[in-house]
């Protein structure tokens, strides 16, 4: 694996400087970067693969608003526009039952759908979409 090295910002080293006690700064960002990863892999919300793909092809999500932090916010604006675009009814949902499916997920639950679809659109532009698949369906590769 790559070394990765980042500043953490203000916000983030805070945290990780109120953990540090005989470790290195190191150690602590990566236990709770290893936290992090068990929260929202364990947390993804159960989603119909048309849900997924709904998600995933709305403009609101393909744009640079996942990759921003942007925070719970996410999922009220993706289910707003699914629904106003109608784009829910082309790919036979019921926009109302989705958008209340959105706004009943918990703060974990919000995180790691947002985890799944940055990890889906990193792997579809890496240059290998071969590996991009979203939650219930088959990778090609």
């Amino acid at each position: 694996m790559k070394k990765i090295q980042f500043a953490p910002g203000a916000e983030l080293g805070k945290e990780i400087e109120e953990r540090i006690n005989a470790e290195s700064a190191s150690l602590v960002a990566r236990r709770m970067a290893a936290r992090y990863v068990e929260l929202v892999r364990g947390s993804i919300p159960y989603l119909t693969v048309q849900e997924w793909r709904l998600l995933a092809n709305s403009t609101f999500c393909q744009s640079d608003m996942v990759r921003r932090d942007i925070g719970s916010q996410w999922p009220r604006a993706a289910a707003y526009e699914v629904v106003t675009t109608g784009l829910a009814e082309q790919h036979g949902i019921d926009g109302e039952a989705f958008v209340a499916k959105l706004e009943g997920l918990s703060h974990a639950q919000v995180w790691a759908a947002l985890d799944v679809l940055e990890r889906y659109f990193a792997k579809l532009n890496s240059g290998r979409p071969d590996l991009a698949a979203l939650p219930g369906e088959a990778r090609l590769a």
